[in-house]
C-alpha cells in the first residue's frame, strides 16, 4: 500500500526541522565553549630545533605562541612564556603530555643553537632542572618532559 503523499510531506517537514534543531544546538555548543583556544601550523622548514635540527611548528595556547618539535618534541619558549603558561589554571595538557615522532636527539645540551639568534645556548639550572637558556634574547628550550619537571 502507498504512503500518501500527505504523510510523506509531513516526514519531510518534521525531518527538516530535526535538522535545523540540530544544527541550532550545535550552534549554542560551539557559542558556549567560546573561540578556539589552541592553534597549531604547520611545520616551517626555516625555523630548525636546536636539538634535532628539523622544523618547528608554532602553537598557539590562549594568545601564548610558542616554537614545539613535532619530531623530538622539545618546546623554545621565548622571554616570559614558560611563566605565563604555568600560571594558566588547568595548564593545558599539551605541555604536560608530550609525545615525539620519533624522539631522536641529533644535538646535545651545549652543542645547540638558539632557533631566534642562532646563538648558542647555555645549560643552566631552572627550578631544579638543567634547561638550554640563550642569554641574548632570553628564550628557553626544553626536551622532552622537562615542562613537567620545570613548573611543578
Amino acid at each position: 500500500m502507498p504512503i500518501p503523499p500527505l504523510v510523506v510531506a509531513a516526514g519531510v517537514a518534521l525531518l527538516g526541522v530535526l535538522a535545523l534543531a540540530d544544527q541550532t544546538v550545535s550552534g549554542i555548543r560551539r557559542a558556549q565553549r567560546g573561540p578556539a583556544r589552541s592553534h597549531v601550523a604547520k611545520v616551517d622548514p626555516a625555523v630548525a630545533c636546536p636539538a634535532c635540527e628539523r622544523g618547528m611548528r608554532k602553537v598557539t595556547f590562549h594568545g601564548v605562541e610558542i616554537d614545539e618539535c613535532p619530531f623530538c618534541a622539545g618546546q623554545w619558549f621565548d622571554a616570559g612564556e614558560i611563566e605565563t603558561i604555568s600560571q594558566m589554571d588547568p595548564i593545558p595538557k599539551r605541555f604536560l603530555n608530550v609525545f615525539a615522532i620519533d624522539g631522536e636527539v641529533t644535538r646535545l645540551p651545549g652543542e645547540r643553537g638558539c632557533p631566534r639568534c642562532q646563538q648558542e645556548l647555555q645549560s643552566v639550572e631552572l627550578r631544579g632542572q638543567s634547561v638550554d637558556v640563550c642569554t641574548t634574547c632570553q628564550g628557553v628550550w626544553l626536551d622532552r618532559g622537562e615542562f613537567k619537571s620545570v613548573v611543578k
